[in-house]
């Protein structure tokens, strides 16, 4: 709905997983984002994530003329995170890795359903080895170009029940433009959901590549996690090229909940996220040899706060 004036919307996420073995992780997070700060409709999008992942990022999204069309949109972003190294002879290597980054986009609005976006990202983040066994730690540099293709025509960006969503990326990174590494890294994600009646059903692939070089450790294609190969821990899984597919089944139990807020309760089904195809560099990764693990029974509600 059209507002007058300063808004908000006020998000809050929480994550807990546990692999009954001993290992789990946990996540809390916010996000907040104020809109209509201009005429020409200006948003400033905030959000932040502590625990087993650390995320600090703003974005300050300004539209160039009234109507969709051209925007710019700089960025910064703190994040923290481990990943499970699993070729060569850092194999089964754990890393947290932490960036420090900024980005700044130019892009144009297609319609109301997509846009195209060219920017640069410049930064620098350090790799620390957290178990025994592969090559020490080391500090590194980003300079990246980075392109962008995204539609979304979904009805609701955590509990879709119809629409489709995909986005093509493509980021150089090049010693010309402060990097430390060079090589091309491809990504690309496509989901859509279906409904009926009560139940909802979202397929997806998402996969990348890289097209030119090898991609860095602190680069590379990773999964494991809720909806990424569920039964790995998250980023556990880590290599150079990927293919995976996934199928969520959803079905709302109620239109209106007993709780506070007074809002839809969802059942989300076991996702089929099994590998349709997941191919590393240096051959097949366990997740396709083993691709029987237990998939989770998880259950939500949309709960976004507007101020």
């Amino acid at each position: 709905e059209p507002v007058s004036g300063l808004a908000g919307l006020l998000k809050a996420s929480l994550a807990l997983e546990h692999d009954l073995s001993g290992d789990g992780q946990y996540s809390i997070g916010a996000g907040f984002t104020l809109t209509a700060l201009n005429s020409l409709g200006a948003e400033w999008r905030n959000e932040l994530a502590f625990g087993s992942q650390q995320r600090v990022f703003s974005e300050f999204y300004q539209p160039l003329q009234p109507e969709p069309g051209f925007f710019v949109a700089p960025q910064v972003e703190y994040g923290r995170n481990t990943i499970t190294s699993q070729t060569g002879a850092s194999a089964d290597t754990e890393y947290q890795v932490t960036i420090y980054d900024a980005k700044f986009f130019v892009g144009r609005e297609i319609g109301t359903y997509g846009e195209v976006r060219l920017g640069y990202r410049i930064g620098y983040g350090d790799l620390d080895r957290k178990t025994a066994g592969g090559p020490n730690g080391f500090d590194f540099g980003i300079g990246q170009a980075i392109g962008s293709l995204t539609i979304d025509t979904l009805d609701d960006v955590g509990f879709p029940t119809e629409g489709f969503m995909g986005n093509v990326t493509i980021a150089m990174s090049d010693e010309a433009i402060g990097a430390d590494d060079d090589y091309t890294k491809l990504t690309a994600s496509l989901n859509q959901a279906v409904s009926f009646g009560q139940n909802t059903f979202i397929a997806g692939i998402q996969g990348g590549t890289a097209l030119h070089g090898d991609l860095p450790l602190y680069d590379t294609l990773t999964a494991g996690g809720p909806f990424k190969l569920s039964g790995y821990p998250r980023g556990s899984l880590a290599s150079q090229n990927q293919i995976m597919g996934r199928l969520i089944y959803m079905r709302a139990l109620s239109e209106r909940s007993p709780l506070a807020f007074d809002l839809p309760l969802v059942q989300l089904g076991a996702g089929m996220t099994g590998a349709l195809l997941m191919l590393a560099l240096a051959g097949w990764l366990d997740a396709v040899r083993n691709p029987q693990r237990a998939q989770p029974q998880q259950s939500g509600a949309p709960t976004p706060v507007r101020v």
